[in-house]
């Protein structure tokens, strides 16, 4: 593997290909959840690094821990001009858009270093801020790295 953080640039390219309600500018990687918030889009699917836990269990280590599998967390963040007050119409297309999101990601494999992308259990609640809603979504996918 030679980019470790690259699953945000394969999400992104695949969702762009995919999802054709969004804008293709507004499928992105960002920093961080605040800075989402912060520089909102609407509608838009920001991709955010959440986290790596390498498997320390059987299989998880090989050749003296030079090989390592590990699960790297995605936070998916779809943000959208504010609905909760918009009417059903509204309600109904955010609802839509949330299914494409889901359909186009489950099962996904962005590489031959990743292995499908499965959803998780997000920490995160949907929030409503300064006009936008933020609709987040947590995936997981294994990958290998192989020290020298």
């Amino acid at each position: 593997m030679d980019n470790f953080l690259s699953a945000a640039a394969l999400m992104s390219t695949y969702l762009q290909q995919h999802i054709t309600t969004v804008p293709p500018n507004n499928i992105r990687a960002a920093a961080s959840l605040e800075w989402v918030v912060k520089n909102p889009l609407s509608p838009a699917v920001s991709i955010v690094f959440f986290d790596d836990v390498p498997e320390t269990g059987p299989g998880g280590s090989t050749q003296q821990g030079k090989t390592q599998a590990s699960l790297q967390f995605w936070l998916l963040l779809l943000s959208i001009r504010n609905v909760s007050d918009a009417g059903p119409a509204a309600q109904r297309d955010v609802g839509e858009l949330i299914i494409a999101l889901l359909t186009a990601l489950q099962g996904c494999r962005l590489s031959e270093q990743h292995q499908p992308l499965h959803r998780q259990k997000c920490p995160f609640r949907k929030t409503d801020k300064d006009g936008f809603a933020h609709f987040p979504f947590l995936f997981a996918t294994k990958i290998i790295t192989t020290g020298r």
